[in-house]
């Protein structure tokens, strides 16, 4: 099982994804709870461009997209991942849709081989 398959199990399981799905919901009915809910998600954010930025270092693929609108596209999934999965609760479509980043995810190691120092083209 891969760190993504394991955080969404053990967030949809110990019931974390109703409560961000909730505190969501909570901040479009309150706009004033708006910045603290994004003051939270931030640091989300924040660890996740680093990890991001250090995986498609070696690709080259970092200018194409910045890695920081790659994240907060993540991040947008993620949230609206959790808001179906209260309306869908049985549903396993994100679940498949992680197997197939997975299945995927050999192109990025694809082109970081390419793009390593040293590597005719």
């Amino acid at each position: 099982m891969t760190l993504l398959e394991r955080i969404y199990r053990d967030d949809r399981e110990s019931g974390f994804i109703r409560v961000v799905s909730e505190m969501v919901a909570g901040s479009v009915a309150h706009p004033e709870l708006g910045p603290r809910m994004v003051g939270l998600i931030e640091p989300w954010i924040a660890a996740a461009q680093a990890s991001t930025e250090r995986i498609l270092a070696p690709t080259g693929l970092g200018g194409l997209v910045p890695p920081r609108q790659l994240v907060f596209a993540a991040v947008t999934f993620y949230l609206g991942a959790n808001l179906l999965t209260q309306l869908v609760p049985d549903s396993q479509e994100v679940e498949e849709i992680l197997a197939t980043g997975m299945r995927l995810a050999p192109l990025l190691d694809l082109f970081g081989a390419l793009g390593a120092p040293g590597h005719e083209q």
